[in-house]
This record gives structure tokens, sequence and C-alpha cells, in this order.
């Protein structure tokens, strides 16, 4: 696979009971395979995805608009940098053996003021590759010559080139016939990069809302730390429109280098969300216990819940594989009171059994 890959989920995106697979990464497009029951078919480009070239980071798959299907939160690094990034001026990262030694080199690049220069001072490259010194070795020869130059310069046989046109995190629709269509999250789920993300009905209101977190402590001199997130808490408003709340409001307030997120269950009537911090404690923030919320589980071999609001509307529910950033989601959830029934399926679509609920 071209490119680095930093998150994948196994999901039936068809409802055709076939686990299918969605992967995504650093400088690559989301790519999605359909299970064939025989063997996988990639169908990125006709879903709709195969320009979506990014620096993704997590996937997280819900249903957003109770139209039964699974939709997608795509994370990517955030809107919060200094680099102008565009589809017809993307970043691109160059790679090949420069020096011989039989490992690969990367050169970052960006675009500025009409053509492409490398991202990387002197200073840091010729650490990496000191044979640049042969050609520049003033610091303003080097400021004024562009990629090409170098590359020219580092005279490599073979140099591929991978690019990034979008660092923006995004919500995937899916529209039901195979295709999806690309809606970006508000602006204040854009201030880093978005890693850990829970699909949660957090008022209980029948909609799945979102809780988000990321930063990136661990980067190069050049980047800079990306330390701007403390957590964020989006209501979804139905239509694929979500409110960010502030964390006076939620309670939701990160303190570190944010990974991971996952819901536990807590007591009888009460839930976890933990939240990872990379080389850091692991952080934990208790809902209100609501007693009109309904707990419900799945059970072995179940995969997929479709509940029935008392509006007649329909979310489907999947225990996938795979959530968030590296992370696992409970088989244990919480239901808002609107609904009126659950029912269960295995692997093969069978229907294991149905929970109807009173009204509270």
């Amino acid at each position: 696979f071209p490119g680095m890959l930093t998150a994948a989920v196994w999901t039936d995106f068809n409802d055709d009971k076939q686990p299918d697979l969605m992967l995504a990464g650093e400088f690559m497009s989301v790519r999605l395979f359909k299970n064939e029951g025989s063997g996988f078919t990639e169908i990125t480009e006709t879903a709709g995805l195969a320009a979506s070239q990014g620096m993704w980071q997590s996937i997280t798959a819900a249903d957003f608009d109770n139209d039964g299907d699974t939709d997608y939160v795509l994370g990517n690094a955030g809107e919060n940098t200094w680099l102008d990034i565009s589809e017809s001026h993307p970043l691109q990262l160059h790679y090949a053996d420069f020096d011989g030694n039989g490992s690969v080199d990367p050169l970052f690049s960006h675009y500025e003021e009409g053509k492409y220069y490398p991202l990387a001072s002197l200073d840091v490259l010729a650490q990496q590759l000191p044979q640049i010194r042969k050609d520049f070795l003033k610091y303003d020869t080097y400021a004024r010559s562009g990629t090409a130059d170098i590359l020219k310069a580092l005279d490599a046989q073979q140099v591929n080139t991978l690019s990034c046109a979008t660092t923006t995190s995004m919500l995937l629709k899916n529209n039901g016939d195979e295709t999806f269509e690309w809606i970006p999250l508000p602006g204040m789920a854009q201030l880093a990069p978005l890693k850990g993300c829970l699909a949660e009905d957090v008022n209980l209101d029948g909609w799945l809302d979102l809780v988000i977190a990321g930063n990136e402590y661990d980067t190069e001199v050049v980047w800079g730390i990306q330390a701007a997130s403390r957590g964020l808490v989006l209501l979804n408003e139905g239509g694929f429109r979500f409110t960010p709340l502030s964390p006076a409001a939620s309670g939701f307030y990160g303190r570190g280098d944010q990974r991971g997120i996952v819901r536990m269950g807590w007591g009888e009537d009460s839930w976890l969300f933990l939240l990872a911090n990379n080389k850091g404690i692991l952080e934990n923030f208790a809902l209100a216990a609501e007693k009109q919320a309904v707990r419900v589980a799945f059970e072995k071999e179940e995969v997929r819940m479709m509940v029935e609001m008392r509006d007649g509307s329909r979310q489907k529910i999947s225990c996938d594989y795979g959530s968030g950033y590296l992370s696992q989601q409970s088989k244990k959830l919480r239901l808002s009171p609107r609904a009126m029934s659950a029912t269960f399926y295995d692997g093969q679509g069978k229907e294991t059994r149905k929970l109807n609920f009173s009204r509270k």
C-alpha cells in the first residue's frame, strides 16, 4: 500500500452481511475493500474515496443520521497548521535511497510562491544526507532552491512521490448505494489531529454524538507540537450537523498527548469514558447516572443491532473490530429512552433475539 497505514476497521458498509474492510493512513486515500464472499474487491474509486489523500489518523463507524446504515468519522491531522495544503497544491513526500545505504530517505515538500520547497532546513537535511553539502554550501543558496533543485543534486535513480491534499477531519455519509459524501467536521474539531473518537448518545436524544480527542507531541522541530485540543463533545443536531460543547458545559477536558478513547460501563446506571494519553496517565470521565437510559450488551456471535425509535427511524449499531485510534469499544452500551426495541443479528444476518423496551 502506498502511504503509511494508521487505521483499519472491519465494517459491513452495504448491509450484505459480509464484513468489508476500510483502511486509512498518512499520505494515502481512504480505501474500501468490498467483501464479495470469495474475496475482496477494492471499490475506492467508485465509492468516491480516491481523491482523499490525507494524513488520516483514525476511523470510527456509526449511524449518525438514523437511516439504518453505517456512516464514518475520518480523523485527520486537522487544519491548525502553518502549511497551506490543497488539492491543487498538496503536501508532497518524495522518497528514495538517496545515499545508497540500502534504506529509504524521505523528503517533505510544500508549495509556496509558485513552486515547491523542501520542509527540512539545510542542517536537518544534511544530518540525513551529508552529500547535499557539496551542492549547497551556503544557507541562502539552499533557501532559494526548490525541491526540484534538491532532487537533481541528490541524483537518485528512482524517486517516488506521495501526496496529502487535505488535513481536514471529515464525516463520511453513507448514501446507501455504495457511494459516500464528504462532510467536514466543525472548526473546533480541526484544532489538532483527531485520534480518539467515540460515537455516543451523550444527551440521550436518540442521535449519536461525538466525543473526540487528539494531539501530537512527538514531532520534528520543523512541524512543532500540536497541542491545541483539550478534547471535545459534538452534539448531533440531525442532518449531519454537529454543535461543539465547551468543556465547562460538557465536563470533558483532556490534558495531555491524547490518543484513544473508549466507553466502559460502571455500576448499574453509570458509564466511564477512558482517555489514553501517550506517555501519560489514563484519564477517566464519568457520565452522570441516568435512570432513563436503556442498558444493553452484545452477546457472543452477535455483530449488529437495529434499534427502532419511537419516531419510526432506525439506528444501526455494529460491534465492529477496531474503532478510533488503536481502540476497541465495549460490547456494553446504553440507548436513548426513545428506543422502542432492539433486534440483534449474528454474522450471517440471522436474528438472534429482540428486546422490547417499555416507555419510561
